[in-house]
């Protein structure tokens, strides 16, 4: 599913239930603030999200709760200052992460049991502490 500059605000509750064939979802560039949680449950086929370029400030927790198959996760460019310890719980099959271009400060409480999860960021973008092995 692509849908780039429609200027949405906010994943609501249930928008991709019943989608258990996308594989993809695809929404840079809109001015999304707000993921509600259970927004993914349905979705579990999807491997890749993409939302760079969006509004977001915070991830809560579970808030990526149904895409167990996820492998890579988008967030470049956004605006994120705070991510919940339990934000990326579910997502096991996670390989790939880009929080590049954000206005995280520090990492430390991020938790995932991924032990080769490729995370990329950037000191320059004020993330000043990223974890080498992130552990739950």
């Amino acid at each position: 599913m692509r849908n780039r500059r429609n200027k949405i605000h906010e994943l609501p509750k249930g928008l991709f239930k019943n989608q258990s064939q996308l594989i993809e979802i695809d929404l840079p560039r809109n001015d999304i603030s707000v993921i509600q949680r259970g927004v993914f449950r349905g979705a579990s086929a999807v491997e890749t999200l993409n939302l760079e370029r969006n509004h977001l400030e915070r991830l809560e927790a579970n808030v990526f709760r149904g895409l167990t198959n996820l492998r890579e996760l988008k967030l470049a460019g956004n605006r994120l200052m705070l991510i919940d310890s339990k934000a990326f719980r579910a997502l096991r099959q996670l390989e790939k992460l880009d929080l590049r271009a954000n206005r995280l400060r520090d990492l430390k409480y991020m938790n995932c049991d991924k032990d080769d999860l490729a995370v990329a960021s950037s000191t320059d973008h004020d993330v000043t502490r990223l974890l080498q092995k992130l552990v739950s």
